[in-house]
């Protein structure tokens, strides 16, 4: 894993204009309605970006992928932290 960039001193966020991305996981991928599905957490996690003012930069999802096991590679999850590292993300909601 690439380390995350390091800013200067004299940095400060832009909040006029802040990128943000939501993420979500399922460690199985079920097919019901339930508050849990990918559908529903994408939908809280674009509701709260829109209600912040923010700008939506993206979407990931790794359905049937467990966030339990170290073992298990979750490829959208890592896709989201290189956008983060190369400096394309300036806040996520889960």
């Amino acid at each position: 894993m690439t380390p995350l960039v390091k800013r200067g001193p004299d940095w400060t966020p832009d909040l006029d204009h802040v990128r943000a991305v939501s993420y979500i996981r399922q460690s199985r991928k079920r097919e019901d309605d339930s508050a849990s599905s990918p559908e529903a957490q994408r939908t809280k996690c674009e509701a709260l970006i829109t209600a912040k003012g923010w700008d939506n930069a993206g979407h990931f999802a790794d359905v049937g992928k467990s966030g339990w096991d170290p073992k298990v590679v979750r490829p959208a999850f890592e896709e989201m932290m290189s956008a983060v590292r190369a400096g394309h993300v300036d806040a996520g909601r889960a």
